[in-house]
């Protein structure tokens, strides 16, 4: 399993139990009726369940009925009947009470039981209830259930159950029969969550059906195109060629779709009503439809040309069966950040025409118009909208909604048409943290105050294509530091401008203490400085010291300039023996003079250090970094100098015990500035971290890098096997094993990392993964240990188990094969009078090829023989 999933898998599970501390069972029992139900809430039992767990198995769709009761968003009249009561507040089944409040201690009681049951592990007794709907009583029973002995998986219909078992005898069987049919063939070692996505995979690759539509270029103009997708409209002329109309037509209601515009996709959605005649020109049809997912990115579609692709002319065309998995990697998942199980789980409850038409009106989903009304509480900013043309308006709302839907808040600023979005508290007059501000009258820039996954800070870019497309795979991408940015309300859903507006009428709350700041005079919002640091990230090879190294830069000392460039504010070099002082600090270097005769003259140059110095002086607000790869193999005396002393954080500019040196070539007084870092690495397989120059341990930080093998969540190895047949390789043990015989042998300095291995998840499992994991060993593990134990090739047997393999005598799965036939290689070599003690001459070593290509090989390294 990829990384990126391993990480939205333990966000689910944080989730998960982040629900079960909000809703314990005993607070089920205590539960009041708009705990449960509230038009506008996020906080209730019903929203929890429908929409933040819905990633664990949607049932969107349906109407709200399916709750058995319900809060209304429309509060006008309506009258009841036989099936449905309505009062001014709630709706609910006649069949649960006479008013509401009977109904909910219906509901109540029955949402108690199925957390009992699922509790207890008591299928048929859920099975038995007829409080709720199948797919709502199951979501509540898998949530309830015991994670450790799990009897449900994540799939709350019958007809993928039954796919899956492919079982005659199964075919009328009810849903607890299938959940334990299933749930049975769960391996141990693996958790419900990722089994339910397997399960989810397994099915969708076969029986997924979804289609491609198109309101292409030729047929609607942009606005048009805007205007549908606000309404939520899919069109299409009746006679479209190769009976397309007529596909779309009788497609039935909960058909899956994605929609783009000729060659640049824009959401996945799903059918809510049958076809009927559009108001757009005779012909036409249109149906309505509920977005599952919108586009993280709308740039063209170039990767195939099939009859489903984007670039293809067709209108209405569906994925075939063979395509899905072209599909699935080409398309889905780079567009729109699902993959064809999370989109299965997305699809949730199948729809029909009765509920279809209840789906709009119980979505929380907002029109683009509806999205816009809700900054329109400042007039200023309203009328600014009505000039904005089609393409800007739709890459506003995008912005919006995905800082919405990022949990942030929106919020209007000054006097003029600024909006900026962060987390900003009702009633408090300051912000609790400003990620970004969109400004400007004549043209909307952007100033972006952090680095979240690929967006880097940035000040005053105007809003692009490029920018929102940016910023969307931003915030679907994991990112620590703004969770942790978050950490405190983080609990709570974002707000718009006109909630938080609504809630902060104090007296000149929208004042705020700064000035509004449109076109001219808009600064960056300021970033403290934090605390310099001098640091060394050290470990043998292979741990991620350069790759964490990499990032640091990116995140930390990379801007975008003005001009849409990117500022690098670090300088990176590699120490070596001949490194020195003047390539460093400052020294004498030869010019060729031109103006006299071709003779050569010498000037004093400043080195890379002091350059860089210079340049943090001049933008004191910017943090700067050197940056020293291999900073172990340099001389430290040689190349500091009297530098030594500076770089100690307290003797900066700036700093209590700043400190000043005279430069012996330039004869300048110099310091180091405060806003630069000094950041090392170093592979202790070259110089162990003990004899590293005394001066340089006392003035910097030692991180360890070590290999990780552990195999859990979040480890870079965690779940990764290589299967050939019925073999399978357990890669983290294999490292883990190793490196336990390494320390032994030799030191921890010189084990093996984990990024050796890590290829490996990027390869197909079966016999490509095995060749890579093949390649790994002959290219890369092989020779590093012949260096590591120069040559001791017992040695080297013992560290892969040979010698535990030789025992079973089984020498096809030895890596390095010994001839101990030592007298009959001599007499092969010499003669049989060669006259030589078999004693004197040394054991021969070879490389066993068989073994390379041998699964049970790699198996032994940590099982032993087999």
């Amino acid at each position: 399993m990829k990384r990126e999933m391993m990480v939205e898998l333990k966000k689910q599970y944080d989730l998960w139990s982040e629900f079960l501390t909000v809703w314990p069972e005993a607070r089920l029992r205590e539960m009041k009726l708009d705990e449960y139900t509230k038009a506008g809430s996020k906080d209730t039992f019903t929203y929890w369940i429908e929409a933040r767990l819905d990633k664990m198995g949607s049932m969107w769709g349906g109407s709200a009925f399916k709750f058995g009761i319900f809060s209304r968003k429309d509060v006008g009249e309506k009258s009841g009947d036989q099936t449905l009561s309505y009062s001014a507040d709630y709706a609910w089944y006649t069949a649960l009470g006479d008013t509401a409040e009977q109904a909910f201690e219906q509901v109540r009681q029955g949402v108690v039981q199925v957390a009992r049951y699922a509790a207890q592990g008591d299928l048929d007794a859920i099975e038995s209830m007829d409080i709720f709907g199948e797919v709502y009583r199951w979501k509540i029973a898998f949530h309830y259930q015991d994670r450790q002995n799990p009897r449900l998986v994540n799939i709350f219909t019958r007809a993928p159950l039954k796919a899956l078992i492919d079982d005659s005898a199964f075919l009328d069987a009810n849903m607890a029969s299938l959940q334990r049919a299933v749930v049975a063939d769960k391996p141990e070692n693996m958790g419900i969550l990722e089994y339910g996505r397997l399960m989810w995979e397994t099915w969708s690759r076969q029986n997924l059906a979804i289609w491609k539509l198109s309101h292409g270029n030729g047929s609607f103009t942009k606005e048009e195109q805007q205007q549908y997708r606000e309404k939520g409209l899919a069109m299409i002329y009746g006679d479209t060629g190769k009976s397309q109309g007529k596909k779309f037509e009788n497609a039935p209601i909960g058909t899956l779709f994605y929609l783009c515009n000729s060659n640049s996709p824009q959401l996945v959605g799903q059918f809510t009503s049958a076809a009927q005649s559009s108001p757009k020109d005779a012909g036409w049809l249109q149906r309505n439809y509920r977005v599952l997912k919108l586009a993280i990115r709308t740039d063209p579609y170039t990767d195939s040309s099939k009859g489903w692709s984007p670039s293809y002319r067709s209108t209405f065309y569906q994925v075939g069966k063979d395509d899905l998995a072209l599909f699935d990697h080409t398309l889905l998942q780079p567009y729109f950040g699902i993959s064809l199980a999370e989109l299965a789980s997305l699809a949730g409850e199948p729809l029909d025409a009765m509920t279809a038409s209840t789906v709009p009106a119980d979505s929380d989903f907002d029109t683009d118009e509806k999205l816009l009304s809700r900054f329109d509480g400042k007039a200023s900013f309203k009328e600014f909208r009505r000039t904005w043309s089609a393409e800007y308006r739709a890459l506003f709302v995008r912005l919006a909604r995905v800082v919405h839907d990022a949990g942030l808040d929106w919020w209007h600023m000054g006097k003029g048409v600024q909006v900026r979005f962060g987390r900003k508290n009702p009633h408090d007059r300051k912000a609790a943290g400003v990620l970004g501000v969109v400004r400007g009258k004549e043209k909307q820039k952007i100033t972006w105050t952090r680095p979240v996954g690929e967006m880097e800070q940035c000040h005053r870019k105007p809003l692009s294509e490029e920018l929102v497309s940016t910023i969307e795979r931003a915030f679907a991408q994991s990112n620590e530091a703004l969770d942790e940015w978050l950490a405190v309300d983080k609990a709570r859903p974002g707000w718009w401008p006109d909630q938080l507006d609504a809630e902060s009428n104090e007296p000149g709350f929208l004042d705020d203490d700064v000035e509004d700041e449109d076109d001219e005079g808009d600064e960056l919002l300021p970033i403290p400085v934090r605390q310099t640091f001098n640091r060394i990230y050290y470990g043998p090879p292979g741990t991620g010291k350069t790759h964490q190294l990499l990032q640091l830069l990116k995140q930390t000392y990379t801007t975008s300039d003005d001009n849409g460039g990117v500022a690098e504010h670090y300088s990176l070099v590699t120490f070596h023996q001949s490194y020195g002082y003047e390539e460093f600090v400052e020294g004498l270097r030869p010019v060729l003079d031109v103006s006299a005769d071709g003779q050569i003259r010498y000037e004093i140059r400043p080195g890379v250090f002091k350059r860089l110095c210079e340049d943090a002086r001049r933008f004191p607000e910017q943090q700067f970094a050197m940056v020293i790869d291999e900073i172990n193999r340099g001389n430290i005396s040689k190349i500091f100098g009297e530098l030594i002393t500076l770089i100690e954080v307290d003797k900066r500019e700036g700093a209590k015990n700043v400190t000043k040196v005279t430069l012996p070539y330039s004869g300048e007084q110099f310091s180091i500035p405060a806003n630069v870092d000094i950041i090392g690495s170093m592979n202790t397989a070259d110089r162990s971290l003990a004899l590293v120059d005394t001066a340089l341990r006392r003035r910097f930080d030692f991180v360890p890098r070590m290999p990780n093998s552990k195999d859990e969540i979040d480890a870079p190895l965690y779940a990764l096997r290589v299967t050939l047949g019925e073999k399978s390789i357990d890669i983290p043990s294999l490292l883990s094993r190793i490196n336990q015989r390494i320390e032994s042998l030799y030191d921890r300095d010189h084990t093996i990392g984990h990024a050796y291995f890590m290829e490996l998840g990027d390869a197909q499992d079966g016999m490509v993964r095995f060749e890579r994991l093949e390649h790994i060993f002959r290219n890369r593990i092989i020779p590093l240990l012949e260096e590591y134990f120069f040559e001791d090739w017992e040695k080297i047997r013992l560290i892969l188990g040979d010698n535990q393999k030789a025992m079973s005598g089984d020498q096809r799965t030895c890596f390095i094969l010994v001839d101990d036939d030592q007298e009959g290689e001599l007499v092969q070599l010499f003669g049989a009078s060669h006259g030589l003690e078999a004693f004197g001459t040394r054991r021969r070593y070879a490389l066993n090829d068989l073994a390379l290509s041998n699964p049970d090989a790699y198996i032994g390294i940590y099982l032993g023989a087999r």
